[in-house]
């Protein structure tokens, strides 16, 4: 979701992300569509400056409240 702030974050919750279907597999293209519990987020700016969360530029396993935090976060500040 890009803002018009002109930051964008990722919310991804399939295979392979930091969620709790990190090794489950998705076949999304099949119908068989998952829901997770928890999130990974990534955020950046419109120069491509990636938001950084402690020591990494992905944040994992947050529940929606928390990634509702962070998209009021991209949407409403600039980095």
């Amino acid at each position: 979701m890009t803002f018009k702030n002109g930051n964008t974050i990722s919310v991804m919750f399939g295979e392979g992300n930091y969620c709790e279907n990190k090794y489950q597999e998705i076949k999304m293209f099949t119908r068989t569509i998952k829901t997770s519990k928890d999130a990974e987020i990534a955020i950046w700016n419109k120069d491509d400056n990636w938001y950084q969360f402690d020591d990494d530029n992905v944040k994992g396993y947050i529940d929606s409240n928390e990634v509702a935090k962070w998209i009021d976060f991209a949407a409403n500040n600039t980095f």
